[in-house]
Parts: structure tokens; sequence; C-alpha cells
């Protein structure tokens, strides 16, 4: 299960993947323009960098829907820099954010 977050005004032009929104890393990788962030070796979350240049997000904050596209987008992103792609099936969102 994961959740993206897009805030230019926040945090600039980065993707936030959040994997565990419980753990802090230990470890941190970066290639490119992505950062992978691990607790004891497992992916618990994913900065991409200059996302703009790649794909345009119209979001402030979570993003609520996530199509096949994005998930292919960010996967090849994910890939070129050695990190565990995401699946279309793991996306997380609560009914009671959907406001």
């Amino acid at each position: 299960m994961y959740r993206l977050y897009y805030s230019y005004k926040a945090v600039g032009d980065v993707l936030l993947i959040v994997i565990d929104e419980t753990s802090y890393p230990d470890t941190i990788k970066s290639k490119e323009n992505v950062t992978a962030l691990y607790k004891n070796n497992k992916l618990v979350g994913v900065n991409i960098f200059e996302i703009s240049k790649v794909v345009k997000i119209h979001a402030n904050g979570l993003i609520h829907y996530v199509n096949e596209e994005l998930v292919k987008v960010i996967n090849s992103i994910l890939e070129n820099a050695s990190v565990e792609t995401l699946s279309l099936e793991g996306y997380s969102i609560d009914i009671a954010e959907r406001g």
C-alpha cells in the first residue's frame, strides 16, 4: 500500500511516495532525481524531484486518483533509479479522506 502527495507550494516540484507512514528512514539512497528512503532495508518512501519535467500533476496534497498511466510513468522513473516499483492495486486512500 502506498500514497502519493504533490504540493508545489509546500515542498516544490517533488512527488512524495509514502509506503509506510509510521516508519522513519534509517537509510537514504539517491540516484539522479530519485531519493529512496529505507527502514531496516525495507522501502518506506520515495521522493521524485523535478517530476513536472516528466508528467504534469494537478494536485495540492494527497493525490486522490491514480491511474495506470501515472503508475507506468512513476515505475519507469523508479526502474531507472533501481528502486522497487509500484502496483496500481497497491494505492491506498481512505474514504474519509475523499471528503
